[in-house]
């Protein structure tokens, strides 16, 4: 959503829908090529991700190892009572498998930092832009549709497992 790209002289920058967002591989490819352009220079790296997001898929390229289904899934809590509606629950096995997705390229990212030996001086966040891509949810000003992913790993100064209400 970078408007106009002139803004941001990214030094290395691969635009949406140039490579598959929803394969753990392909990110681990760019991080890898950033990482070795960068050498020992201090960088920033912004990761997006398409997942999970409509079209929802239930399996993309052997990811989720093990994937949710509408037999096995659990509705969110905000959508108690429709368990019944028509292909809603397939929705949400799709949703909680783009989750999974979602997982597993910040995983890859962190090992390829990990393997580089840049991970324990890389400030990681994980934000998402919106809530749950459903009706009381997304787009709303309901609590399913105000919060958000934002997860913080900054060597020595977050702790593991702290948990803050404030306002972000």
């Amino acid at each position: 959503h970078v408007k106009p790209a002139s803004s941001f002289p990214f030094n290395y920058l691969v635009e949406p829908g140039k490579f598959d967002a929803r394969d753990a591989d392909a990110y681990r490819k760019h991080i890898r090529n950033v990482l070795s352009q960068a050498g020992d220079k201090p960088l920033f790296l912004e990761l997006g991700f398409t997942d999970p997001h409509r079209p929802f898929q239930e399996n993309h390229k052997g990811l989720p190892k093990v994937s949710v289904t509408s037999a096995t899934v659990k509705m969110l809590p905000f959508m108690k009572g429709l368990e019944n509606v028509s292909d809603l629950i397939s929705q949400v096995a799709g949703y909680y498998n783009g989750i999974m997705r979602v997982d597993a390229c910040i995983a890859a990212a962190m090992d390829e930092l990990k393997q580089r030996g840049r991970l324990d001086s890389a400030i990681i966040v994980v934000m998402g832009d919106h809530g749950a891509p459903f009706g009381r949810a997304k787009v709303t000003c309901y609590n399913p549709g105000m919060r958000v992913p934002y997860i913080v790993k900054w060597p020595g100064v977050s702790r593991s497992g702290a948990a803050s209400k404030a306002l972000v």
